[in-house]
């Protein structure tokens, strides 16, 4: 694998982070540059100014300490809003600027956005040639291989992309109706390397040294994006370049705890001690849990005191142990979470319930969610669990909790997600009226754009 440029940067590998949100945040994307990837990229920061007063958008637009270059990636669906996102990351220190058409959530940025705009072309274009122009730092794309497999369109979008000036393209091997399930398919990604001049880099279920060197070879790739592999092993970088080097596997490193601990130096000035351990403590205990070592992993999560973060984390143990085939191991972590406090016990059911297809999990999931105090959590723990069953009563459910959700702001969020997945199951009124009942007018008018793509024409 030869170094890539993008713009005026030349990478020490082609091996790039994908951005993960909750997962990706400074302290992981500095052990990962550190543990061998070329480039990492930020979480997703959403294209709506009005909503980075948030202390979660603030602390992602930080990108001092970030490793250069500094690449940010941004979300959302009106062309003048990227533009104006994107000149003001450059001013915080963004050197590349990534936009996401790549991700399949429905919580991009609450509106059309991510791999949903694969289906307005015209929109895309308009996308690309806006943020462009807005900024003097090379921008970068992500995108899937098309609206759903009847409609496989990234190579036409990739053309679009190399025409607006856009200076490197990661492709993911799914359609956005495929979300992350199946198996990555690697022939678009190829045709798409054949036919633009500018980088490609694949991206989809690089789990492995062996896998990447496959997916280099049937793409014919200048690099490669790692997302889920590498949550709880950030090393996977290190163990990738040296196999494409050598042609030899590394060992796992030793002493897993605290070298990881003592790596992760959080260099927000505003995040406080508690915030700094906690998030430390999370990647070990995916980590711990990668390795198999349960025990450990548990008692690591446990000395976590943000409920979220903990959520989080024992999210990320259980579906690390769901990778490994440890289903028992799996539960057991989920149903550690506080139901009555987030709604990560009852995603984190939803989940294990999908990848094993037991439907009393997905009535335990459901259940969970009934327990959750705050509104705003269980409206989206219901959309979760809505999403992963196709019902459609639970949706309708969704809309009445979001609707009584104190915060306007928690309730314009959660109805906007809802609004969406309404749209994409065929229930064009529903979701209209959703998205109109959305009280804060700038989340309505994001609601109701993010819905335009889905209803009849």
């Amino acid at each position: 694998m030869s170094a890539v440029r993008i713009g005026p940067y030349t990478l020490q590998n082609g091996l790039i982070l994908a951005p993960m949100a909750g997962v990706t945040d400074q302290p992981f994307r500095q052990l990962c540059r550190q543990l061998g990837a070329g480039l990492v990229v930020s979480e997703m920061v959403t294209s709506d100014m009005s909503l980075w007063n948030s202390r979660k958008s603030r602390l992602r637009m930080i990108h001092e300490g970030d490793p250069e270059p500094r690449s940010v990636q941004i979300a959302g669906g009106d062309p003048q809003m990227l533009a104006d996102a994107a000149r003001a990351n450059v001013e915080l220190g963004a050197q590349i600027i990534d936009i996401n058409m790549g991700c399949p959530a429905k919580k991009v940025c609450n509106k059309a956005a991510g791999s949903a705009l694969l289906k307005d072309e015209q929109l895309v274009t308009e996308i690309l040639h806006a943020v462009v122009a807005a900024v003097q730092v090379p921008v970068t794309l992500k995108i899937r291989t098309g609206w759903d497999r009847a409609n496989k369109n990234g190579l036409t979008v990739a053309r679009i992309a190399e025409q607006a000036g856009i200076q490197a393209l990661a492709v993911h091997g799914r359609t956005r109706a495929d979300l992350y399930t199946g198996e990555a398919e690697y022939d678009t990604i190829a045709a798409i390397k054949q036919a633009v001049s500018i980088p490609v880099f694949a991206n989809g279920d690089v789990d492995s040294p062996q896998k990447a060197r496959q997916v280099l070879w049937d793409t014919g790739a200048d690099g490669l994006l790692i997302g889920r592999a590498a949550q709880g092993r950030p090393w996977i970088f290190r163990e990738i370049d040296h196999f494409l080097r050598t042609g030899e596997m590394l060992p796992a490193p030793g002493g897993l705890g605290d070298a990881i601990y003592k790596r992760l130096q959080v260099a927000e000035a505003d995040m406080d001690e508690g915030d700094q351990r906690d998030h430390a403590l999370n990647h070990i205990a995916v980590a711990q849990a990668r390795t198999g070592t349960n025990i450990e992993a548990m008692g690591t999560a446990a000395a976590i005191g943000s409920p979220d973060v903990l959520g989080l984390a024992l999210n990320g143990i259980a579906r690390a142990h769901v990778e490994g085939g440890r289903i028992a191991l799996a539960l057991e972590a989920a149903r550690a979470i506080d139901a009555t406090e987030t709604g990560w016990r009852a995603t984190t059911l939803a989940q294990i319930a999908e990848a094993t297809g037991a439907p009393d999990l997905f009535a335990e999931a459901l259940e969970a969610t009934r327990t959750i105090e705050d509104l705003g959590w269980r409206s989206r723990a219901l959309l979760t669990v809505a999403g992963t069953q196709e019902n459609p009563a639970i949706l309708d459910e969704a809309v009445e909790v979001a609707r009584t959700a104190d915060d306007p702001e928690e309730s314009g969020w959660a109805l906007a997600m809802i609004a969406e997945a309404l749209a994409m199951s065929g229930r064009a009124e529903a979701a209209l009226a959703t998205a109109r009942s959305i009280e804060m007018p700038g989340l309505r008018v994001s609601a109701l754009t993010a819905i335009v793509p889905h209803l009849p024409e």
